[in-house]
């Protein structure tokens, strides 16, 4: 290799002369006042002794290392005068020029940390400076715990500096995609970054995720709080779970530093800060936050970051959160959370596929829904108008009925079915009936021959609703949404009617989610049931239902209604109203739980076995809410159930296993050992398939092998 020594001019040319260490301390101090033509030469002369003296690594023979291990020792150049040349180019790396930097990085990498332990303690600020300038460029994971350590360094320029290199490092580590969202101009270079993460390994983005991590749990140290930038890069939900440094982090309720987060969400306006408030609207720390800052967005790329992402808010957290901010008073803030018209026109199909999935999911109002929806009626995608005909109301889907395209026009048909007026057959030449014939006559002569068959039969039958059939429940949630008043009042007359009227109405109204509005009726109903129970006429198979919807009721008199079911002649009654009572405690509508204990201690041998499980869960239900003792004894009695001589029993025990300890830490229960051998031992060996199936599928919720060890 030759020199570049004799490239440069004669004065440097005859440093070759000197000993190693005297060459190093004569760059290093001519580095500190040359021009930046002159430091080129002078940097290149440092990283020549650097990079001649450097490790051999692991590539090559023992052999090859030896002898280049020994030539270098003749040449006067130990390792040791490697790591002067590197700590002098660690020192004056604000000297150095672009393209010494960049290959003093490479010649560098990995051996970082054996020089900067002294420069970061320096008493100089400037020497600190370095260092933390040189945790940003270097381009090695190993600096980010030297960053992080200088955060809370005194000088201001360091702590920056350091706060800079952090993000930097952030930015190779993180998914080119969130990276690219992050739209801050103090960020740096993508460009640089994309060609210099090809280089690294999985461990690499491994410790810039720890060290970040730690960047951000001593906020209330160092109060950089652009590291939490660094943070959201990193929060990736593929890379960023439960068992991960900054996972933990952000789910742990009890950090204090979440307040600078919480800050940061709202007051940050890139498309990362809000793509990250919709990942973690169900996560409890930080769930205010993020809905303010997922209501704030005004620019296309904030929208395109959430509504292509649309699916998340089929998450129940996600979506109660969402829902919950319909209250009073911030109606107003939830236009911000879609884009205007000439906005969601430039959004990517898949985004304006999220307008109308996200308008579905969190139930807006009608006009709301319908206002949006319109925009898409012209949509050039297919999949998005065909989006859009589950989310409008039924005002506007007679438009969509009329799209080129079959499946989005035969997709609207179905919701705007003459199914939903239930009461036409009844009640001929009403105005309601009217209106569906007006509107069904231009549909006949679709040009989409299913469009027309539906048209046809809608307009033959007009919804004769008398089971709870995929027909009825498609009528009665359209007509929910154009008039509750008459659905409920239709409910009602169901409810008045006999058992197979009453079970359709009761059926229904759970569907509906309006068994509430329903307690009047029912509640009476159920009173003039149990009156009547005595009377072999009364069909118990209705009662039973009714007791089984008393569970959604609030009241004083639906316990005493309850406690009279739990004396019926009928098990199915008693075992409903059983159940109805666990479920009211376990929902919070019941606060005393002494009363249902006793019954269910009363009832857990009881000799019908669909009783006998209802009471077993019901206490296994208690024990989760408190109860121990309560908890104890299912265990016990779950155990004596598998062992039972009479098979339904065996049956109803694996029901209960099967029910209750997958949703709690079941291997700390005393009697587990037992509970699971038992399990395997009816699930290869008993007579009754049910059984075995059943025992089977226990044992796989609880994640236990099907045959035992043994066998």
């Amino acid at each position: 290799m030759s020199s570049p020594f004799t490239q440069f001019p004669a004065p440097l040319a005859q440093l070759q002369r000197l000993p190693a260490s005297a060459r190093i301390a004569l760059l290093s101090e001519g580095l500190a006042v040359a021009s930046p033509d002159e430091a080129l030469p002078l940097g290149l002369a440092l990283l020549e002794i650097a990079s001649e003296c450097s490790s051999p690594g692991s590539s090559g023979s023992r052999l090859f290392q030896i002898l280049s291990a020994v030539s270098r020792f003749f040449q006067g150049q130990p390792e040791q005068a490697a790591l002067g040349a590197l700590t002098e180019l660690a020192r004056r790396w604000p000297k150095l020029p672009p393209e010494v930097r960049q290959l003093a990085a490479a010649t560098g990498r990995g051996r970082w940390n054996s020089v900067l332990g002294p420069l970061a303690t320096s008493q100089e600020a400037g020497t600190r400076l370095a260092v933390a300038e040189l945790a940003g460029g270097g381009c090695d994971s190993t600096l980010a715990a030297v960053a992080v350590e200088l955060l809370s360094d005194r000088d201001e320029l360091v702590a920056a500096a350091s706060e800079q290199a952090l993000l930097r490092l952030a930015l190779l580590g993180a998914d080119p995609e969130s990276a690219s969202l992050a739209d801050h101009p103090t960020l740096g270079d993508h460009e640089w970054a994309g060609k210099a993460r090809v280089a690294w390994t999985e461990a690499d983005h491994d410790r810039v995720r720890s060290q970040v991590a730690s960047a951000v749990r001593l906020l209330t140290e160092h109060r950089r709080d652009r590291v939490l930038l660094a943070a959201l890069m990193l929060l990736d939900p593929g890379r960023s779970g439960p068992g991960t440094p900054l996972g933990s982090w952000l789910r742990d309720r009890e950090q204090s530093s979440h307040s600078f987060l919480r800050g940061f969400l709202r007051r940050d306006d890139s498309p990362l800060s809000r793509l990250r408030a919709w990942q973690w609207l169900g996560t409890t720390a930080v769930s205010g936050a993020a809905i303010d800052r997922l209501l704030n967005a005004r620019a296309l790329d904030e929208h395109e970051a959430v509504l292509a992402q649309w699916h998340l808010a089929a998450n129940p957290a996600r979506l109660w959160r969402l829902k919950r901010n319909e209250a009073p008073g911030r109606r107003l803030a939830q236009s911000e959370l879609f884009p205007p018209v000439e906005i969601a026109e430039r959004l990517s199909e898949e985004a304006r596929r999220g307008v109308a999935g996200v308008a579905e999911l969190s139930r807006l109002p009608a006009d709301r829904r319908d206002a949006l929806c319109e925009s898409l009626l012209a949509d050039q995608s297919r999949r998005v108008r065909h989006g859009a005909t589950r989310a409008c109301s039924s005002r506007l889907l007679a438009d969509f009925c009329f799209d080129p395209d079959p499946d989005v026009a035969r997709s609207a048909t179905i919701r705007c079915s003459l199914a939903a007026v239930a009461d036409a057959h009844a009640a001929p030449g009403s105005e309601r009936m009217e209106l569906e014939r007006k509107r069904l006559v231009p549909l006949a002569r679709s040009p989409h021959a299913a469009v027309r068959a539906m048209a046809l039969q809608d307009q033959e039958e007009l919804c004769a609703a008398k089971a709870y059939t995929a027909r009825a429940r498609i009528a009665f949630r359209r007509a929910a949404a154009a008039d509750q008043g008459w659905v409920l009042e239709r409910l009602r007359e169901l409810l008045a009617g006999n058992e197979e009227d009453r079970s359709l109405s009761l059926a229904l109204a759970r569907g509906l989610g309006l068994l509430s509005r329903l307690k009047e009726p029912l509640v009476s109903s159920v009173r003039h049931l149990l009156e009547r129970r005595a009377d072999p006429d009364v069909p118990a198979r209705g009662l039973a239902t009714a007791v089984t919807a008393l569970a959604e009721i609030q009241g004083e008199e639906v316990r005493d209604l309850l406690d009279h079911a739990a004396e019926s002649n009928d098990p199915r009654v008693r075992a409903n109203a059983i159940d109805s009572m666990v479920r009211r405690v376990r929902n919070g509508a019941e606060t005393d739980s002494e009363p249902t204990q006793r019954l269910l201690i009363e009832f857990k041998e009881d000799q019908w076995h669909r009783i006998r499980g209802s009471a077993v869960r019901g206490l296994a239900v208690l024990g989760e809410k408190g109860a121990t003792d309560a908890a104890a004894m299912a265990g016990e009695q779950v155990l004596r159930m598998l062992e039972d001589a009479r098979p339904m029993h065996r049956l109803a025990g694996a029901w209960v296993a099967d029910r209750t300890l997958p949703g709690r830490d079941h291997r700390e229960l005393k009697l587990w050992p037992a509970l699971v051998a038992r399990l395997r031992s009816l699930a290869v060996t008993d007579l009754e398939s049910r059984v075995r199936a059943r025992a089977k599928l226990a044992l796989a919720r609880v994640g236990e092998e099907p045959v035992g060890v043994s066998q």
